[in-house]
């Protein structure tokens, strides 16, 4: 999974003009969303550095992003616990938060729209580890 979020962060041939709604905004909320499963990815494999290093890139490239500052809750919450299920339980609480209070209906923008038998990704679908 690594290697296909990197290659939708780094590969401007994939143009996101096969998105249901497609406009100026499908590129930068794929390239989010793959980030801030790179960081994910990174803590489960115990790589602390490697999730800095995504939640910086993400702050610094999409700073207006939901999911921007949700990265930042996922590390805190790594930090100070080790426990990465109440990390993720504490991003999934924020991201509804957000979609509530700002009355939208994802904050994965395009990424709820790519089609028919495609599923919506919504507050829930960002960071899945959940408690067992």
């Amino acid at each position: 999974a690594s290697t296909l979020y990197q290659r939708a962060i780094d590969d401007d041939s994939l143009a996101a003009d096969g998105l249901f709604y497609s406009d100026r905004r499908d590129r930068p909320i794929v390239q989010v969303f793959s980030a801030f499963r790179l960081a994910l990815i990174s803590l489960t494999n115990g790589d602390l550095e490697g999730a800095e290093f995504w939640a910086d890139w993400l702050v610094k490239n999409h700073p207006e992003e939901y999911i921007s500052d949700a990265v930042d809750l996922l590390l805190e919450g790594w930090s100070l616990t080790g426990d990465l299920q109440e990390s993720c339980l504490s991003v999934t609480e924020y991201l509804r938060r957000i979609e509530e209070q700002e009355d939208i209906f994802s904050v994965t923008g395009a990424l709820c729209d790519t089609g028919y038998a495609i599923k919506c990704l919504r507050a829930a679908d960002v960071c899945p580890i959940e408690k067992e």
